[in-house]
């Protein structure tokens, strides 16, 4: 009986292959053998793909856990700066508070520096009784310097008209 190469059973010129039939049994029982042991490798190659892929979720599981962990200490660090925040820093309205003190407190300071500044330039303006009786005295020197000045030029001026 003769085959077509594509597999039908009717014969045709030039495509025709001779059966064996005892090479096709030994060949179908090495297939089963090997099916049976190919089976077998595919189904280990499945079970160690299955295993590979379980270890592998396992690390993604692990990494994700450790990544988890050191996110929620960075936010509990977060929290521990904004609670030390809150502690230490001043509020707004504290803040505006006091700066409006200070404001105020500046004003005054400014007013009692012209006010004395007012008064000092008032007592430096002012002459002491000391320096009073000295210009005082140099005053009636000056004076009478000046009257004899006069007189002398009184003197000279009559004389000059007596003897002329």
């Amino acid at each position: 009986m003769k085959r077509k190469a594509g597999g039908s059973s009717q014969g045709a010129k030039g495509n025709e292959m001779p059966i064996d039939t005892n090479a096709t049994q030994a060949y179908v029982n090495a297939a089963a053998i090997g099916l049976k042991e190919h089976y077998d490798e595919l189904l280990a190659q499945v079970c160690k793909t299955i295993d590979e892929r379980f270890k592998a979720q396992e690390k993604a599981s692990d990494l994700q856990q450790e990544m988890v962990t050191k996110k929620f200490e960075a936010q509990n660090e977060w929290r521990g700066a904004m609670s030390d925040r809150e502690k230490t820093f001043i509020t707004r309205a504290d803040h505006e508070s006091l700066v409006l003190l200070l404001n105020t407190k500046e004003d005054a300071l400014i007013k009692d520096i012209k006010s004395l500044e007012l008064t000092r330039a008032m007592i430096d303006g002012k002459a002491s009784q000391q320096q009073l009786n000295i210009t005082f005295i140099f005053v009636i020197v000056g004076f009478i310097f000046s009257g004899i000045g006069v007189l002398c030029s009184l003197t000279g001026l009559l004389l000059s008209v007596y003897l002329h």
